[in-house]
């Protein structure tokens, strides 16, 4: 297939690999999911059109990104959950604070860098006074060289005073991270798993022998996770969270009739 594959943020897992996009679209083929009305070419076909070829553009561009969105997700789920109990215990020693504060002096360190860098170029060019000989090329290029660097420092340092004040609450708030369990599924992602899901396929048919929950099945297994063990047990795991989904909904709409 002729899916673009973008770059995830992290690494391949410990032995493993990055799902792509053509990955995702041949998972949602083993669990017999249904391909979307008027774009079947999405899911089923080699993706060889153009938006403006399919009858429904922008239910392809929908399609298509979330595809790319749940792959990245379910990466993002192998990265984070924790190989083993031993793994577990390390990581939930950790804290919102030291994640926060490690972050933050890891970038002060770097852009210090960059500054040192910036003041140093800034110093050689205003140094480095035009002459009645050089092109006006030249003359411009070192005009916008100062003023783009003489903007990068003001903003620099904008984000240096930012980050130094946000390690000093980090210390004042001590939080204890949130850790995956190492073979227990996470509610909330699988139901974040199962609506992209029907964004992508517009089947939102569920039951245990569903193509729903054949899908997520085969994602829990890529991520690692084996419980919830059956797919009676996953069908009502997404029947909650679609019921949590749609009240968190409700709730938000009557918040804005309220308002308005």
């Amino acid at each position: 297939m002729n899916f673009t594959d973008y770059p995830d943020s992290n690494p391949p897992p410990p032995g493993g690999r990055l799902l792509t996009d053509t990955d995702i679209v041949e998972m949602l083929r083993r669990a017999g999911a249904p391909p979307p009305q008027s774009c079947d070419d999405i899911v089923f076909g080699v993706l060889g059109r153009s938006s403006e070829q399919c009858t429904a553009p922008a239910r392809w561009i929908e399609a298509r990104s979330s595809i790319s969105f749940l792959r990245a997700l379910i990466n993002h789920l192998v990265w984070l959950r924790p190989k083993s109990e031993v793994q577990r215990g390390q990581l939930q020693d950790r804290t919102v604070e030291g994640t926060i504060f490690d972050g933050c002096t890891m970038a002060l360190k770097g852009i210090a860098m960059i500054l040192g860098g910036i003041e140093d170029e800034l110093e050689w060019l205003t140094d480095d006074l035009p002459t009645p000989y050089d092109p006006p090329s030249r003359v411009e290029r070192r005009a916008r060289l100062i003023s783009n660097y003489e903007r990068a420092i003001c903003k620099l340092t904008e984000t240096q005073a930012v980050l130094n004040e946000l390690a000093a609450e980090a210390g004042e708030m001590p939080l204890k991270d949130f850790v995956f369990d190492v073979e227990r599924a996470d509610p909330q992602h699988l139901g974040l798993i199962h609506k992209l899901y029907e964004q992508i396929t517009a089947d939102t048919t569920l039951s245990k022998a569903s193509s729903a929950v054949k899908f997520i099945a085969l994602a829990m297994k890529e991520i690692g996770w084996k419980y919830p063990p059956n797919p009676k047990a996953i069908e009502q795991v997404l029947l909650r969270e679609r019921k949590r989904r749609k009240r968190a909904l409700g709730d938000a709409t009557s918040s804005v009739s309220l308002d308005s």
